[in-house]
């Protein structure tokens, strides 16, 4: 698969069609394509409790559920020793499937008239939906939580910056109740020597209600060189504001 953004789509639906796999390990590998890998690379690193807390699995259904996948032929594991130690993933495509999910879909359009009946094609986000909703056109919801006297935390440069692996411009806005995502984004930063996310500005909690908001480059933290050295440049900044405005105090 050499183009994953792409090819992540067919990788994930001939999975689900597949009868030798147990549900465990479809829920497995729906997490490896939609969370846990990047967007940009079928490979990811993650500890075996990180991958737990994120499908809400025990740690041994977790690995039945990865010898599972890779007797399959469905990812390659390169095992870490130790227990808090990340082992690598790699999504790749059976070798009894990978010539026929492979072959272009192309469709002639040349002769389609929509029914009137029919609903126009349009490219709006339908109302209601935030999934994927960059910081700077987020909901009222969303911005209520930084509603208040304190500074944007985020520096100019980055409110409208598309970080790597994200569809968006501007940090995603992560809720409190996404305990997977704000998990593993604190080993992340553990592993990254960073301040705890409590720790930082980029936390703000709702007017109603209890939801504390952050603001972070990306839902699940990058895995590959290139996107860690842009989210430790993201909270280096931060953090360098908020040291600037409590000098200025």
């Amino acid at each position: 698969m050499d183009n994953w953004n792409r090819d992540r789509w067919d990788w994930k639906r001939a999975l689900r069609k597949s009868r030798d796999l147990s549900d465990a390990a479809k829920v497995l590998a729906a997490a490896f394509c939609d969370d846990l890998s990047d967007r940009d690379s079928p490979c990811c690193s993650h500890t075996i409790e990180d991958i737990a807390l994120d499908v809400g699995k025990s740690e041994r259904s977790v690995q039945r559920a990865i010898r599972e996948l890779e007797a399959g032929g469905w990812i390659e594991v390169h095992r870490a020793r130790g227990k808090s130690r990340k082992s690598e993933f790699r999504c790749k495509m059976p070798a009894t499937l990978a010539t026929e999910t492979g072959r272009p879909r192309v469709t002639n359009l040349s002769s389609y008239a929509r029914p009137k009946d029919e609903p126009a094609v349009t490219t709006v986000t339908p109302k209601g939906d935030n999934r994927v909703t960059p910081y700077n056109k987020e909901p009222k919801s969303h911005q209520s939580a930084r509603a208040s006297d304190a500074p944007d935390p985020i520096p100019i440069r980055y409110r409208d910056h598309r970080f790597l692996g994200s569809i968006t411009h501007g940090p995603r806005i992560v809720p409190s109740t996404d305990f997977g995502s704000l998990n593993r984004w604190a080993a992340w930063l553990a592993d990254e020597g960073l301040p705890k996310l409590c720790n930082t500005p980029l936390g703000r909690k709702a007017k109603k209600g209890d939801t504390v908001f952050f603001a972070l480059p990306t839902k699940a933290p990058p895995t590959c060189a290139a996107g860690r050295a842009e989210a430790r440049a993201f909270f280096a900044a931060v953090l360098d504001g908020e040291a600037s405005r409590h000098a200025a105090q």
